[in-house]
């Protein structure tokens, strides 16, 4: 399972992935040396560094192959404090049984997508570049997003790009691209990019297939399945006052992050007409940030895409033993 370095590996790094929020990041999760945390997004290996830099483990998960080999070409000074493996973050409990660890001190998830897959047109994940319908962020995955198009339901189609884009054309749009491919198939992400945007009037800051290309990219690799199955598994693996810290990009992430935050970290429950509250089975965690923290007019300055990133975190409760 753990990926092995490629020293063949020749991705620039200036054009890999710059990652968001790394001083507040940091400053919150305040690693001691000796500690192990979890980075379930390798990404660029950007926040990894800078936990290695403090003396931390890092045990780096990333179903991306190009991320898991860039973040250890980077980072060969720390190689013996650095293990990666190529794998969902909902399988962390399998890579810390294998790695002989029973609880970390912190689990850092930064969702979304990643400055390389998005520039990299052959992953297919921008609605800017000519490339395959494909948007997978692992090749041991099967569905790509040319297969949902060309075969899913108007109805199914309708739904995911209601429910994961957050559209309010979706009907209109599914049934568009239904009529349109019975007469001729969706060529490549520019053709469907191009394709939507003719149906669209008006103005909107947003690209037309913005949505459309998150519905298709978070159905293709079940994000949202993803971070729920984390949210379920990290009190078990915390240790007490160990943190959990996630960076969202999207409404739906983010709205998913906080009402389970708020839920694992109210200790009662005060229902109407009931004389005493009711004690919360699943009080996990103290909130840390009861506002997300944002990035600074600078950073996004500097980095564009950190505009809508949002950081929550949490904190084990010292007792031992919960049931989960």
């Amino acid at each position: 399972m753990k990926q092995k370095e490629d020293t063949c590996f020749s991705i620039k790094k200036e054009l890999f992935h710059t990652s968001v929020l790394s001083k507040e990041l940091i400053e919150i999760i305040s690693p001691q040396f000796n500690d192990v945390i979890v980075d379930c997004t390798l990404g660029g290996g950007g926040h990894s560094r800078i936990f290695l830099q403090k003396g931390a483990k890092v045990i780096g998960l990333d179903c991306d192959g190009d991320a898991i080999r860039y973040a250890r070409s980077i980072n060969q000074d720390f190689s013996k404090n650095l293990s990666t493996f190529q794998i969902n973050f909902s399988d962390i409990k399998q890579v810390l049984k294998e790695e002989g660890v029973s609880q970390v001190q912190a689990i850092v998830a930064d969702l979304g997508v990643s400055s390389h897959q998005l520039n990299t047109a052959k992953r297919g994940f921008s609605f800017q570049l000519d490339g395959p319908l494909d948007m997978r962020m692992s090749d041991s995955i099967s569905l790509t997003a040319e297969d949902i198009l060309h075969s899913w339901s108007k109805e199914d189609l309708s739904q995911i790009f209601y429910e994961y884009g957050e559209e309010k054309k979706s009907r209109f749009l599914a049934k568009a691209i239904v009529d349109r491919r019975k007469k001729k198939a969706f060529r490549s992400t520019l053709d469907l990019s191009d394709f939507i945007s003719s149906l669209s009037r008006g103005y909107s800051r947003k690209h037309p297939a913005t949505r459309i290309f998150q519905a298709l990219r978070i159905t293709v690799n079940d994000e949202l399945g993803q971070l729920q199955s984390l949210l379920k598994i990290a009190p078990q693996i915390l240790a007490p006052q160990g943190k959990l810290a996630i960076i969202s990009f999207h409404s739906l992430e983010d709205r998913l992050v906080k009402q389970s935050f708020k839920e694992m970290s109210t200790k009662y429950f005060y229902p109407i007409n009931v004389a005493s509250p009711i004690k919360n089975e699943k009080h996990f965690f103290t909130l840390l940030t009861k506002k997300p923290i944002l990035p600074s007019s600078k950073e996004i300055s500097q980095n564009l895409r950190a505009r809508s990133a949002k950081l929550r975190v949490v904190e084990r409760i010292q007792e031992q033993n919960i049931c989960i």
